[in-house]
Formats: C-alpha cells, structure tokens, sequence
C-alpha cells in the first residue's frame, strides 16, 4: 500500500483523529437527541442574535455607546494595535504560543483606547470631537 507524503510527516493526523473522538461521542447519542439539540441551538441563535429586542437592557446601553463612537474606534484602531504591538514585541516575540497573549491585549486596547481618545477629545477639544 503507498502512503502519501503528508500521512508520512503526520500531518492531518490530528484532525482525523479529533474527527474520530466527536464521531465516537456523537454516535453514542440517540439520532433525535442531537435533532432536538441542533434545534434548541438554532432556537437561541435566532431569539438573540438575529432579534436586536432579546438583549438585556444593560447589553443594549454597551452596544449603543460603541456603536455611537465606531467611527474613532474604525480611525485609531490601526494606530493604537500597531504602537501596542511595538510595545510588546520589546517584551515578547510574536510567533509561537506568545501570539495567544498578543491577541486578546491588542483586540482590547484596539477597542478601549480610541474610546479613550474620545473622551478626552469631547472634554478638552468638543469641536474636533465632533468629527470623530
């Protein structure tokens, strides 16, 4: 039997065999139990992803404060990430496992410090505030 290169290296065995372990469980459960999960599943995506009503109010208030100030946060995103990642590369590298702590810290500074800039912005400068 000829074996294929990638099989040689290892490569996909991985998958195949996280394919495996979900196939063992998921054949373990009756074929109406997982109907009625992938139902129950579709239900709750459809009540609070798809109706903007089905948040909590105070969900709603968040999403409304970023929505208000997406412009600033679409403007200085690119800047803050970019300084933040100078910062962190003079502490970390960026490949390998290190990017798992890159990702969150830049998606949360890309986020929170342009709102920062906002508000400082409406405080000490109102009129350049309002273009941003």
């Amino acid at each position: 039997m000829a074996s294929s290169p990638a099989l040689e290296s290892g490569a996909g065995m991985v998958v195949l065999a996280q394919h495996d372990y979900f196939y063992r469980i998921a054949s373990g459960i009756p074929r109406w139990r997982r109907f009625r999960a992938g139902l129950t599943a579709w239900r709750r995506f459809c009540r609070y992803w798809a109706c903007p009503n089905a948040y909590p109010k105070s969900f709603q208030a968040v999403l409304g404060y970023i929505g208000q100030r997406s412009l600033c946060i679409y403007l200085f995103n690119v800047l803050v990430i970019g300084f933040v990642r100078s910062l962190g590369l003079l502490v970390l590298p960026w490949d390998g496992i290190y990017f798992l702590i890159f990702f969150p810290v830049l998606t949360v500074a890309g986020v929170t410090v342009p709102l920062v800039i906002k508000a400082v912005c409406q405080r000490w400068l109102p009129r350049v505030s309002k273009y941003m």
